[in-house]
């Protein structure tokens, strides 16, 4: 994938910010998105990576509230979306999945998802990942403060 820079002014940048943001997604992603759907170059009825976002994190919410302490999942198991998104897209590596994740990574520990943390070898302390690569959460006793 090309890198590409512009120079958006003060008011472009503050809006892309606010939107970003509100969407809880990088400006690149944002950007992508807008220039994929303006040139035609995402089909119709295709969710945006935002609204994808959207719809994974709340699957994801959903099903936690169905696990026990000390449960193990992935994102493939843990959200529909997210498993049946296209790994390739007009014929180049779709990072959506990819993209997805690290999000998802970011928000653990973070409210909704204060009990969930990413599951560690005990020998080595790597992640635990699947056979597919993904990475393992499990869900934690939240902790409470006095």
């Amino acid at each position: 994938m090309e890198r590409i820079q512009f120079y958006p002014s003060t008011a472009l940048k503050a809006a892309l910010d606010q939107d970003a943001e509100t969407k809880k997604i990088s400006i690149s992603a944002l950007v992508t998105g807008i220039l994929n759907t303006h040139y035609g170059l995402t089909p119709q009825n295709t969710l945006s990576l935002a609204e994808t976002l959207t719809l994974v994190i709340s699957e994801i919410k959903e099903y936690i509230k169905t696990l026990n302490i000390n449960d193990e999942f992935d994102l493939l198991t843990a959200s529909e979306t997210f498993k049946n998104i296209e790994m390739v897209s007009s014929g180049k590596p779709s990072t959506n999945r990819a993209t997805i994740g690290k999000i998802f990574s970011k928000r653990i520990g973070k409210e909704p998802f204060q009990n969930v943390e990413i599951c560690r070898n005990t020998l080595d302390g790597k992640v635990k990942k699947t056979q597919n690569n993904a990475t393992m959460y499990r869900i934690k006793k939240e902790e409470t403060t006095c």
